[in-house]
C-alpha cells in the first residue's frame, strides 16, 4: 500500500511540520499542518527528568515518518475521516502488532493492551478508516494479527487457548503455515469492531450470548500470566499470556446509555480502560474518493 510513496522527509518546527514525498514518476507533493508547541519539563512545571531517562533528539523520527506515510495513505483510502482517526488507527495497528512483546518496567511490568473507541456521528466515516490497518496489514503479509469478525465471549476464549482445528491434517500447505503463525499468537488479539456500539449493547443485555465480553476485556486489559474460564459442559480453556488490542466505532447516540456519568460501565473501569477519539463539535468533512 505505500508503493505510491518512495519517498518522504519529515521537517519539524515548533509548531509546524512538513511533509514531503514524491511517487516514482518523479512528482513531488508538499504537505504542512500546524502542530501544538513543544512542552518542557519547565512549562508542565516539574522537575527535569535524569539524562539516563533522556532519549536523543529525533530518536523517534523513524517511527513518526511510518505513521506519516500511514496516516496518508488511510487518508486517501477513507477521506472523510477525521485526522485524530488516522493516527488513532496507526498507533492501535502498533499495539496489536506489538502482541504482548513490549514490557514497560513498572513495578511488575506493563503492556500495550490498547482499546480505542473511535466516536463521532454517522456522517464523519469511522468503520472504513479503521479498516484501513487490516488492509495494511494483509499487504504486508500480517492480517492474521488484526480480525475484523466478532465472536460470542465463549468462542473466542477457545481460539484464544490455541486449539488446531480439526481437519489440520487435511489442509493444504499455505493454510497450514497461516493457523500455526495463527496458534504462535492465539492467546494475543488485535481486533476492530465496526458497530461497537452494537456491540456494547449486546453486552448490557446480560442474558444474551455477549453479557460476558464486560469482565474478559477487563480481565484481558489486566494481562495477567494466564486467563482461565471452564464450564461442565465445555471442560477448561487457559489462555496463556492473555493481551486484547481492540479498536472500536461507534456513534454519539450508541453511547448515549452505557456512558452516562455514574452509570456501571464507568464505576467498573470498563471504560475509563479505553481512549475515546472524538472530532471537535459540528465538524464536517465533505471530501470525494480520487479515482484510481
Amino acid at each position: 500500500p505505500y508503493k505510491d510513496f518512495c519517498m518522504m522527509a519529515v521537517h519539524t518546527a515548533n509548531t509546524e511540520q512538513k511533509i514531503v514525498y514524491s511517487d516514482p514518476s518523479g512528482s513531488h507533493e508538499e504537505k504542512t499542518r500546524d502542530i501544538a508547541p513543544i512542552e518542557t519539563d519547565k512549562d508542565l512545571g516539574m522537575p527535569a527528568l535524569p539524562d539516563a531517562l533522556k532519549f536523543p533528539t529525533g530518536f523517534s523520527d523513524r517511527a513518526w515518518r511510518t505513521g506519516a506515510l500511514y496516516e496518508t495513505y488511510s487518508q486517501k483510502l477513507s477521506p472523510e475521516g477525521y485526522a485524530g482517526f488516522h493516527e488513532a488507527c496507526f498507533i492501535s495497528m502498533l499495539s496489536a502488532i506489538a502482541k504482548r512483546r513490549i514490557k514497560i518496567p513498572f513495578g511488575t511490568g506493563d503492556y500495550t493492551p490498547l482499546m480505542i473507541v473511535l466516536t463521532a456521528d454517522t456522517s464523519v466515516s469511522k468503520t472504513t478508516t479503521a479498516k484501513v490497518t487490516r488492509t495494511v496489514l494483509d499487504a504486508a503479509g500480517l492480517g492474521w494479527m488484526m480480525q475484523t469478525e466478532t465472536a460470542t465471549p465463549q468462542k473466542l476464549i477457545h481460539d484464544m487457548a490455541g486449539y488446531a482445528p480439526s481437519d489440520y491434517g487435511q489442509l493444504d500447505y499455505i493454510k497450514q503455515q497461516k493457523i500455526e503463525q495463527e496458534l504462535a499468537f492465539s492467546g494475543q488479539r488485535g481486533q476492530v469492531i465496526g458497530e461497537f456500539g452494537k456491540f456494547v449493547k449486546a453486552m448490557m443485555n446480560e442474558k444474551g450470548p455477549y453479557a460476558e465480553f464486560q469482565s474478559f476485556l477487563l480481565e484481558m486489559d489486566d494481562c495477567q500470566p494466564t486467563y482461565s474460564k471452564g464450564t461442565l459442559i465445555r471442560g477448561s480453556d487457559t489462555i496463556e499470556k492473555p493481551y486484547v488490542s481492540l479498536a472500536g466505532c461507534m456513534t454519539i447516540a450508541s453511547i448515549a446509555t452505557s456512558g452516562k456519568s455514574g452509570g456501571e460501565f464507568w464505576t467498573d473501569g470498563f471504560w475509563p480502560r479505553f481512549a475515546f477519539v472524538c472530532p471537535p463539535a459540528n465538524f464536517d468533512l465533505d471530501c470525494p474518493f480520487e479515482p484510481g
